[in-house]
């Protein structure tokens, strides 16, 4: 790169011990060498151990670049300095060194950036770069600003992130959810931290103190802000984030910079936290949602691909190999199903949580998996013999498909629900869970029917969002139902007769 006009947050990847316009035709030496000595080696060896005496590293290689008495190009005096890039397989250090240098009326800059950086100003962008230090949170743009006001971080401070999936850092984030959002399971597989530290405001006004959590896994993110120290300011500045669209925008409702560090929308003072992947809180009965099986939206209403099951499902006498999935709120076995008028008594083998016409072309997220882990097993088998205490079961598959956030076709809200395929060799059940679910117009059923409609049941609700507070087996929001057809059987008990007198 030839820029002699210093930038920093240019958005690539760059060490500049010190970026300035410089002159080497009128003097000084400017050098490199890649040294694998022995004594190169052991010394850079000794000054990391120095400076980081908690980092085991012995370098392999040391670059070192020399900026010997080079002249300012305006003739000003000369400047010294030295950058070496210590390092081995699994370790990367930068050491900078500085001689005498003159003062100089140019402009400058010292220290390093990435491609992907995150912007001096406060601020995180997702698409692009940014360089506006005046706050505009409204401006059509993904954009999480913890604080974004014009910072100086070459008058001090520090500007450092990391993405982090250390055992205790996801450890510590996830407790921090699980804090903030009760209702939401949650284990993070990855934290995005980044911190502005003690960085100066750009007229001089003081320092400000704060850092910025990603916390996410693969199906829920989190924003989670902490705020230290935050000096007053006459600069104009915001705090919240927005989305390109606008739907989605918060702005941290305080007065002054200060006031940051002593509130809270979590009764944690100085921290904010939001749940930010679009889906709703999941009830904590929800078991969680599909990974890699989303149901992708069809040209139309429809289903799924066929799904076939590791381990036959019996319904009503009948046995089933294979599943679909329909994007409008039902499950059917023979055969795909394109329906988004609900008809529970026209002759199929159906199981419906809630048939009504959906688009998931227009958000939320239908995912589905057959899941024989332990820890799921033992959730559902505890769930039956909860809702059926009278039927020995232990669970040896549970079918899970959730319909997350899914709006109606008529934009007139949105819906999530989920229906739980708990089995067996001999028995089978369905469990329904419910989430808050928005009234509609449209029409809607909710049950299951058989093919030859001898088996069958309606759930009476008058209204969608009475399905999320009704019940039938006492657990507000669930509906239960013993599906594989055979009787409950009971121990057989000798009869005992009186004596005769």
């Amino acid at each position: 790169m030839s820029a002699y006009n210093p930038s920093l947050d240019s958005a690539r990847d760059i060490i500049a011990p010190l970026w300035t316009r410089l002159d080497n035709r009128q003097g000084g030496t400017i050098s490199y060498r890649e040294d694998t000595s022995s004594a190169v080696l052991a010394q850079v060896t000794a000054a990391v151990k120095q400076y980081f005496p908690n980092i085991p590293f012995a370098a392999t290689t040391a670059f070192v670049v020399t900026w010997d008495s080079v002249p300012y190009h305006n003739g000003g005096g000369v400047v010294s300095f030295q950058v070496v890039l210590a390092y081995n397989v699994h370790r990367s250090f930068i050491l900078i060194y500085y001689g005498g240098n003159a003062a100089t009326g140019q402009p400058w800059q010292a220290g390093y950036n990435t491609v992907d950086s995150v912007n001096n100003d406060g601020h995180l962008t997702f698409s692009e770069p940014l360089s506006n230090y005046i706050p505009l949170l409204s401006s059509g743009r993904d954009i999480i600003a913890p604080l974004w006001t014009h910072l100086d971080n070459r008058r001090g401070g520090t500007i450092s992130y990391r993405e982090d999936t250390s055992s205790a850092v996801l450890a510590q984030v996830t407790a921090a959810v699980e804090q903030y959002f009760s209702n939401v399971t949650f284990a993070a597989t990855s934290a995005f931290v980044a911190t502005w530290d003690s960085v100066p405001y750009y007229d001089g006004g003081g320092v400000a103190t704060f850092q910025v959590v990603l916390a996410s896994s693969v199906h829920r993110s989190f924003i989670l802000i902490n705020y230290g120290d935050i000096a007053e300011t006459n600069q104009t500045w915001q705090a919240g984030y927005s989305t390109v669209d606008s739907v989605n925008s918060f702005t941290i409702p305080v007065t002054s910079a200060p006031e940051l560090s002593s509130s809270s929308n979590i009764n944690v003072n100085g921290r904010c936290s939001f749940h930010v992947d679009g889906s709703p809180n999941l009830p904590t009965n929800f078991l969680p949602p599909g990974n890699e099986e989303i149901v992708k939206p069809p040209a139309g209403d429809g289903s799924s691909d066929v799904i076939f099951l590791q381990q036959p499902f019996k319904y009503f006498g009948r046995t089933f190999n294979q599943i679909f999935v329909n994007n409008n709120g039902y499950l059917t076995f023979t055969e795909p199903l394109s329906a988004y008028n609900p008809s529970l008594d026209s002759a199929r083998d159906i199981i419906a949580p809630l048939w009504t016409r959906l688009d998931n072309r227009q958000g939320g997220t239908i995912s589905y998996r057959e899941d024989t882990s332990s820890a799921v097993l033992a959730q559902v088998t505890a769930a039956v013999k909860q809702y059926f205490p009278n039927i020995p079961f232990a669970a040896t598959t549970a079918f899970v498909v959730t319909w997350d956030s899914v709006p109606y076709h008529n934009g007139g809200g949105v819906v999530s629900f989920q229906v739980v395929l708990a089995y067996n060799v001999h028995r089978s059940f369905i469990l329904i869970y419910y989430g808050g679910n928005a009234a509609t117009g449209q029409p809607w059923q909710a049950g299951y029917n058989t093919v030859d409609s001898v088996s069958s049941f309606t759930i009476p609700a008058a209204s969608v969002p009475e399905l999320s507070s009704s019940s039938n087996i006492n657990v507000t929001a669930c509906w239960a139902f013993h599906v594989d057809g055979s009787p409950i059987r009971f121990c057989k008990c000798d009869i005992q007769r009186p004596f005769e007198s």
